[in-house]
């Protein structure tokens, strides 16, 4: 370590110091007056932290990401557990990870978690940039980092989300319900419109409809049913006494809807862990209607495809031109396998001749094909309330038939011929 001039002139007045430092400096010899300088020695000088970003690491694996102003990913921790140490590394201006030198011992970490009755955070001994989560309680909440230098902040974090789950729990984010190749209702799948729930159930009074697969969405936005025990599927019916449900005996994540009263009511779905639901979703609409019963001002139709007529339905007979009076072709509808149409519309035939839409008030529509999952159609988002809007969806090759089920205000009103559809592989 050098000195400064005054140890080795310990009596050396401060006007003395300055002029021999000035001819010391002349000829190449001691630094200066005042106390030991580190950066002699070749190490870093503590500056200001300068960053625009920051990385979390668990396990060497990237959890989150923030740059300049973006936040992605989130931190998971388990109740009454804590986490493998995370580790910290700074983003400057060229998106380059640093952190302060070893020998900065006056810059470390600091966390501020907004409810800190979910999760604690604490440093990890031996690593000034890693630490460590223990969730206290399941939930959800945010916290921020912060790199200490001396009495200020150089640097804040944007909030992280920060989850604590039981160990087992599921995480579900929505939900799809299907039948067949058709979504008949979902809640929160489409993240252009949160929390929405779109599509509805539908029972017969006195009947049972086919089974209806329960699907959940993962927050990598995959469809899954949880495997096996402890877990089982769970409902909550707003209006009961219109609706009963029970689990298909063949399949525990699938369910039989028996109508008993006309109506429409609303049903949660859950995911049921140990006594309690690891996920409830929104209120799906169900309604209970009348077999065979109402009208619907008329049992023709027109189905267009971008505008262009495809079939028209008179008098329960297909035909393939406009009003025409050709039988249709051997294959009207065509889809690609893995692949989705164009939009459909489904209208009402007029007696001159014209497609008329439905009221989506008091209408909506029930597809049902033939051969099981060969064909299946979907809403498009920006058409979820347009009922009368569909695609088609390829599945596997060959050709079945598709029908169409019109409903008015809970009451079948009509049911299309079979329309032939073509898969193509």
């Amino acid at each position: 370590m050098q000195r400064s001039v005054r140890d080795w002139f310990p009596g050396l007045t401060p006007v003395g110091c300055l002029m021999l430092v000035a001819a010391l400096l002349l000829g190449g010899g001691l630094t200066g007056c005042g106390d030991d300088n580190p950066a002699d020695d070749g190490e870093p000088a503590c500056e200001h932290l300068d960053a625009d970003g920051l990385l979390l690491r668990e396990s060497d694996e990237v959890i989150v990401t923030q740059w300049q102003g973006a936040t992605s990913g989130e931190v998971h921790a388990h109740h009454e557990e804590t986490s493998e140490p995370i580790r910290v590394r700074f983003l400057d201006a060229d998106s380059l990870e640093t952190v302060p030198a070893a020998a900065c011992v006056d810059h470390a970490l600091r966390f501020e978690v907004a409810d800190p009755t979910i999760a604690e955070i604490s440093a990890v001994d031996g690593d000034r940039w890693a630490f460590t989560v223990r969730g206290l309680a399941d939930g959800k909440t945010t916290f921020r980092i912060r790199v200490w230098h001396g009495d200020h902040a150089d640097f804040t974090s944007l909030p992280i989300d920060l989850h604590v789950v039981d160990e087992g729990e599921i995480e579900a984010e929505g939900l799809v319900l299907a039948q067949k190749c058709t979504w008949l209702a979902t809640w929160n799948y489409d993240l252009a419109h949160p929390e929405v729930a779109t599509g509805r159930l539908l029972a017969p009074v006195g009947g049972v409809n086919d089974s209806i697969d329960v699907r959940f969405v993962s927050p990598d936005r995959l469809l899954f049913a949880p495997e096996g025990e402890p877990y089982t599927l769970g409902w909550e019916i707003t209006d009961p006494s219109l609706v009963e449900v029970e689990v298909d005996p063949l399949d525990p994540w699938r369910v039989l809807i028996r109508g008993k009263v006309a109506g429409t009511t609303t049903v949660r779905w859950k995911i049921l862990h140990e006594g309690h639901s690891d996920y409830t979703s929104g209120p799906i609409p169900l309604t209970v209607h009348v077999p065979n019963a109402g009208d619907a001002g008329s049992a023709d139709f027109v189905l267009k495809l971008n505008g262009v007529w495809v079939a028209t339905g008179r008098d329960g007979v297909l035909f393939s031109e406009t009003c025409g009076s050709r039988p249709p072709a051997v294959n009207l509808l065509t889809a690609a396998v893995g692949d989705t149409t164009d939009l459909f519309n489904f209208q009402r035939l007029t007696e001159d001749c014209r497609g008329e839409d439905y009221d989506d008030a008091e209408y909506s529509l029930l597809f049902e094909f033939e051969n099981g999952c060969m064909g299946g159609t979907v809403n498009h988002p920006e058409h979820w309330g347009e009922i009368t809007l569909f695609h088609l969806v390829g599945v596997t090759a060959g050709r079945t038939h598709l029908r169409i089920t019109v409903l008015r205000n809970d009451a079948i009103a009509y049911v299309t011929p079979p329309i032939p559809v073509e898969i193509i592989g």
